[in-house]
């Protein structure tokens, strides 16, 4: 019996979180880059900059486990479907590849 889930997704699912993690990273780098003197001595500035930072370090955590779970169970997913597809046709599968 075939499963109607579509485990291919996972890979386009795990890209789209490293795009993000890279966005992410990149915006916090800006960020990093826009602290100055008047920030520094504004304590309200201070705070909302804290803040924004704490964002995109927490956003940029979470794409990164999203995307290394969604691509470890991509590989785990279609490491079982080869090695079905080769006991299925007792060797054969492999020649495709």
């Amino acid at each position: 019996m075939e499963s109607s889930f579509k485990w291919r997704i996972l890979r386009k699912l795990s890209t789209c979180a490293f795009v993000v993690m890279v966005i992410t990273q990149l915006l916090g780098w800006y960020h990093l880059m826009q602290l100055d003197d008047a920030t520094i001595d504004n304590p309200i500035a201070r705070g909302a900059w804290s803040q924004r930072q704490h964002f995109y370090d927490r956003l940029g955590l979470i794409s990164l486990l999203l995307f290394l779970a969604l691509r470890i169970a991509y590989w785990i997913l279609e490491y079982t479907h080869k090695r079905r597809l080769v006991a299925s046709n007792k060797g054969e599968g492999w020649k495709n590849k």
